[in-house]
């Protein structure tokens, strides 16, 4: 089979076996330049098979749309770029829970304070603040020690 736009638009038009052939062949001759090309912007290889496997699952859905006469490639490049736009543009950046010198950060202190605060005052909510940062610094305390590699 021909990654040809003609081969393409029968393959939409036929669908069934003929397109999913033709997106196996297309992500086995094209494909590695779509997961590096997403994967540099991701920062992720995992991050960017997703990507890609979303963009062609897209492809797919919406072959019937592809108006020609030019090869599909350019078209396929483009769905995988919005999707992977789109992917980034959701990103939220991470807030660390740990500063360098092993503390909480600011930051994380508050939120947990004010957690505890939220419910209750006077002199039970100050003991139940304290309690509940203990409380969170033995879980991430355990936390680290499982998992060395989220360590900051």
């Amino acid at each position: 089979m021909s990654l040809s736009a003609h081969a393409f638009t029968q393959a939409c038009r036929e669908g069934g076996h003929l397109i999913e052939n033709w997106l196996r062949r297309y992500d086995r001759e094209h494909g590695a330049a779509l997961y590096r090309e997403a994967a540099v912007a991701l920062r992720s290889w995992h991050a960017a098979e997703d990507v890609v496997q979303e963009a062609l699952i897209k492809v797919w859905q919406r072959c019937a749309t592809f108006k020609g006469p030019g090869e599909p490639h350019a078209w396929v490049r483009q769905i995988v770029r919005n999707t992977l736009l789109d992917r980034l543009r959701a990103r939220r950046p991470e807030t660390p829970l740990q500063a360098d010198d092993g503390d909480l950060t600011p930051e994380a202190a508050a939120a947990v304070t004010a957690l505890s605060l939220a419910s209750d005052s006077g002199p039970e909510a100050s003991l139940k603040a304290k309690q509940s940062e203990q409380t969170f610094r033995h879980c991430f305390a355990q936390f680290q020690a499982a998992h060395p590699q989220h360590r900051g």
